[in-house]
């Protein structure tokens, strides 16, 4: 399995990937529940709707985005999610560097919904 060069880059560069998928969503997790939303009740109400923002996502985007990506060339494709989900990453991390106060908490909660789930549906498969 992993003799093949070109199937070791591959298998190596999903578990980088998944690995950073993995330590973005813990930090977000802990980030709403221990910062943004420190003290309040219903802050794992919050931090749960990163676990709805995913399939959400899986479900509503994936068969459309499927119908188009099939027809697509594949590298150009997988550049472009990464590229597109590298942005909306960076957007959030500068919001996450505002000054407290400077966005309403729901903006924020908004802001960190949509990237999971836009950034999910740019995931590839």
């Amino acid at each position: 399995m992993l003799i093949n060069r070109d199937h070791r880059k591959l298998w190596i560069g999903q578990l980088v990937s998944q690995t950073g998928d993995f330590v973005f969503s813990t930090t977000l997790a802990l980030w709403i529940g221990t910062v943004l939303l420190a003290g309040r009740p219903y802050a794992p109400v919050a931090v749960s709707g990163l676990a709805v923002a995913v399939p959400l996502a899986t479900l509503l985007l994936g068969p459309p985005a499927g119908v188009f990506v099939d027809r697509w060339d594949r590298r150009r494709v997988m550049m472009g999610a990464d590229l597109v989900r590298a942005a909306l990453t960076g957007a959030l991390t500068a919001v996450s560097f505002l000054p407290d106060g400077t966005l309403p908490e729901g903006a924020v909660l908004t802001a960190v919904y949509a990237t999971v789930f836009l950034a999910t549906g740019a995931a590839p498969p």
